[in-house]
Order: C-alpha cells, then structure tokens, then sequence
C-alpha cells in the first residue's frame, strides 16, 4: 500500500488534489490538475496513488453533452468516505550545527578509514 505521509503535510499535491475532489465533485484528471494548480501528470500519478490506497475511486467515464460516449472518454474521479489522516503539527527537531555536522562527517570518515 503506497505511503500516506504525503498526506499529513498541508500543502502537498495529494492532500490539494483530494481537497479540489471534495470541493467539486467527480472531474477528470485535466480537470483536477487545473483545479488544485498542478501539472496533469502530478494529478495522474496522484491519483493512481490514492485510488490504490482507498481515499479516491473512479466515478464512470464522461460523457458528450447529448449524454451518450462515443469512443474512449477520460475517467471521472471522486472522493471516497475514508477521511484524510491529521496533519503533522509537531515541530521538527533543531537541525544540527556547523560544529556538530562537522564532528559527525569526521566520525563517519575514521570509521571509514579504520
């Protein structure tokens, strides 16, 4: 099952796209990826993503303005029930300093040579 972290970040594609999913009901790729301010290919693989790990599902393919569908026609997709998981609201820890990335480099490079 594809990894959710994605979706615990605020602004990442996946947690937009799902967003734009909710706000406007069943679209196409082209159609989310103009919505969320993403390429379609983000949008694509997004999607794959989601509808493999429950959050998004296919809704029917579309359909001509007269409601009937000649040749292939772009999928629909639409949100699923499953919630999105909380997002992460804990602080990082402090990243190291100059000092302490230096003596860490420095003990990697004895280990190496010893």
């Amino acid at each position: 099952m594809p990894d959710t972290s994605e979706l615990k970040r605020e602004n990442s594609s996946s947690r937009i796209i799902y967003e734009a999913l909710e706000r406007m009901g069943p679209k196409t790729q082209s159609q989310i990826a103009a919505a969320a301010n993403v390429t379609v290919s983000c949008a694509c693989k997004c999607l794959k993503l989601r509808e493999s790990s429950g959050y998004v599902r296919r809704a029917g393919r579309t359909v001509n303005s007269k409601g009937i569908s000649i040749g292939r026609q772009p999928w629909l997709y639409a949100r699923t029930i499953k919630t999105l998981p909380e997002l992460r609201t804990g602080l990082l820890p402090d990243p190291p300093s100059a000092n302490e990335l230096r003596d860490i480099m420095n003990a990697i490079i004895r280990r190496k040579n010893s």
